[in-house]
């Protein structure tokens, strides 16, 4: 009933705050189904699905520069993910024509790495801190670690018992990984392959996941409540009555966390708590990012890529009248 009291309220913050404070950088034709920030936070990616525009199938890999706030890349790619190297000189992604694929940003030179087979579909890759090894998650639920130098698979993780979709994946600043699949949250140590940790509800297999990479927390929001928890123990931290959400983000310093559904997007502070009228009118919203100095967040919304103040959702966050 709360988060139906907040619906009603939507547009009433929307009109609170200035419109050119949610910003467009860019309409695609397909719709938009990724996107992120580079790990410095000075470019971010978004993909758009493969679309029949008048007989012409056409898909793309979308690349800004977040200080201008302007595209400056457009790939014909069709792709699930695409995520840079810690140094901006690799952009990683999922080809449904190719396969995994690596792409040298200054050559352009492409190399894959796992060919574009049905068992080997990936839905989502990061690379780690010190950009040594990649991590890649599977529509089967397998998570594959692989040495960034060589393209050996070193270990190949279960990131649920079920084998569904592993929907999320993201290196901590503590060196471990952490997955997200079917409402299991698993962390790993990624040297040994060995799991260290498995948070799942029984017969709840909704879970919203965000990552505060630089504190090593995750938010995972279920069908009946959210809760905010150590990625390594599992201790829960904070938790909130706020569910049924798709999608969400998790600031890397842990200060702010959004979730969306069909109406809008909802911004929580870091403890859980909430202004009383913390939700903003973008529908559709189909993946978000914080970036790590917590300045902007990414929207894919439909067919348009949004920028958006870090700032602004820590207002609304906060907004109690």
């Amino acid at each position: 009933m709360l988060k139906g009291l907040i619906l009603l309220l939507v547009f009433i913050v929307q009109a609170a705050f200035a419109q050119e404070d949610i910003r467009t950088l860019h309409s695609a034709i397909g719709k938009i189904t990724h996107c992120e920030f580079s790990p410095d936070g000075s470019k971010a990616v978004a993909c758009s699905k493969l679309t029949d525009f008048y007989g012409e199938k056409i898909a793309s890999i979308m690349l800004f520069d977040t200080q201008s706030e302007k595209l400056t890349q457009e790939l014909p790619v069709h792709a699930t993910f695409a995520t840079f190297s810690p140094d901006n000189a690799v952009l990683m992604y999922w080809d449904y024509g190719k396969g995994l694929v690596v792409r040298n940003m200054t050559s352009n030179a492409v190399k894959i790495i796992l060919e574009g087979t049905a068992e080997n579909v990936v839905f989502k890759g990061k690379f780690s801190r010190d950009g040594k090894i990649l991590a890649v998650g599977g529509v089967d639920g397998k998570v594959k670690v692989i040495d960034a130098t060589t393209y050996k698979v070193l270990h190949v993780l279960q990131s649920n018992d079920e084998m569904k979709l592993c929907i999320k994946l993201d290196f901590m600043s503590d060196g471990t990984l952490v997955s997200v699949a079917n409402g299991t949250t698993k962390t790993w140590d990624v040297q040994t392959g060995k799991e260290i940790r498995k948070q799942a509800r029984t017969g709840i297999n909704t879970v919203v996941p965000g990552f505060a990479t630089e504190t090593n927390r995750v938010v995972m929001c279920y069908q009946d409540s959210t809760f905010i928890a150590e990625s390594g123990t599992g201790k829960i931290l904070a938790r909130n009555d706020f569910a049924n959400f798709y999608n969400g983000a998790f600031s890397p310093k842990g200060n702010l966390y959004v979730l969306s559904d069909n109406e809008g997007v909802y911004a929580f502070n870091g403890d859980a708590t909430f202004g009383k009228m913390n939700g903003v009118a973008i529908p559709a919203c189909e993946w978000m990012d914080i970036d790590r100095n917590e300045s902007k967040v990414i929207i894919a919304s439909e067919v348009n890529v949004l920028m958006v103040d870090f700032d602004y959702f820590k207002k609304v966050a906060s907004r109690n009248e």
